[in-house]
């Protein structure tokens, strides 16, 4: 974007009415592209749990939005369980407020069985692991693979 200011006024109260009007399309292409984002966010996790948890994405303010996953199992969801649970600082930036380690659950919250025997019973069946679903991980990695594009196609210059 080029704009032209000749030393006069008018020119220079033109260029400040088209920077004035830049500045609020960055700002309405900014809340749209994280309303976008969120949204996305939420239906990559969701589609990843399925009813293993709750998401939503929603705004915080015209500049950031959050992507919240809620439920009894979304910690079992995101990062597995038994054999299988993957450390969440191998995925992201920060620690989730529980402790997530392989028999943590059991240890924690659950009958122990884990954490004896290195198995569990549900359901009649035994089990030894369950599969991390990565729902927050793989939201994390689409929204930073089309932030750019997002904000390309919604802020208009």
């Amino acid at each position: 974007m080029n704009i032209k200011i000749e030393l006069n006024t008018s020119s220079i109260n033109s260029a400040i009415r088209q920077l004035k009007r830049v500045k609020d399309n960055i700002e309405d292409g900014l809340k749209q592209t994280i309303d976008i984002l969120v949204k996305d966010g939420a239906m990559t996790a969701q589609s990843c749990y399925g009813s293993m948890a709750n998401v939503r994405g929603y705004m915080t303010s015209d500049h950031s939005g959050v992507v919240e996953a809620s439920g009894d199992a979304v910690l079992i969801a995101e990062f597995g369980a038994g054999d299988t649970t993957i450390n969440p600082l191998a995925l992201f930036e920060n620690a989730p407020s529980t402790e997530v380690f392989p028999g943590s659950y059991s240890l924690l919250v659950g009958t122990k069985e884990y954490a004896t025997y290195g198995s569990w019973h549900f359901g009649g069946r035994e089990y030894t692991s369950v599969t991390p679903r990565l729902g927050l991980f793989n939201a994390k990695q689409s929204i930073s693979g089309i932030a750019g594009m997002v904000a390309q196609g919604v802020i208009k210059l």
